[in-house]
């Protein structure tokens, strides 16, 4: 099958890039993600530790997508090779290997969570947060856990401290940079936060 557009990757960009070729132009999507969900906001993954399941399905957005007209859904697929001369690529996910041609090709794939070079960094209890199928996975240790350290300052490792600690957890924070939010505010601003 050919598609005006495929996007590869379900975050805000993709989602976007696909809803608004729809609305705009008219366009035949394909949107692939290799997760579940679709265009859920990041910065809420914090939140989601300690909200109940009524507001998790608030924070989902996933529906909208399914009742998009002109728009294809593959999730938990993810895209095997691209063949850019004759503009197709093949995928793999719950249907078995499967190849999708396209007029335009849109990759928004966002970031990858970053390992830092420590000792022990894949040790039983050591997690990562970047998706909602991560947040998943912690869930249950930081709801009985007493103790938690975070490493990265970032918008989500901050909030993610400020919320454990709001539920009776002892919080660390560790940043390789010298203050919270390093890619947001200097210095200064910083240590009104970090005080």
């Amino acid at each position: 099958m050919e598609y005006d557009l495929i996007v590869i990757g379900g975050g805000g960009a993709g989602a976007t890039g696909a809803t608004e070729a729809i609305k705009y132009a008219g366009k035949e999507v394909l949107l692939i993600t290799t997760e579940e969900h679709v265009a859920y906001p990041r910065c809420d993954l914090p939140h989601m530790f300690f909200a109940d399941e009524s507001e998790i399905e608030h924070i989902l957005t996933d529906k909208i997508y399914d009742a998009q007209r002109n728009l294809v859904l593959k999730r938990k697929t993810a895209v095997k090779s691209v063949d850019f001369d004759k503009k197709t690529l093949k995928t793999e996910g719950p249907h078995g290997i499967e190849e999708f041609g396209y007029k335009s090709l849109l990759i928004a794939t966002g970031s990858r969570v970053f390992r830092p070079p420590i000792e022990g960094i894949e040790s039983e209890g050591v997690f990562f947060l970047r998706t909602f199928d991560h947040l998943m996975k912690i869930r249950p240790h930081i709801q009985k856990a007493k103790e938690v350290v975070v490493i990265g300052a970032g918008a989500i490792g901050v909030e993610l401290c400020e919320l454990t600690t709001k539920q009776g957890l002892k919080a660390t924070l560790v940043e390789a940079l010298p203050n919270v939010l390093p890619r947001a505010l200097d210095p200064d601003m910083a240590k009104i936060i970090e005080d």
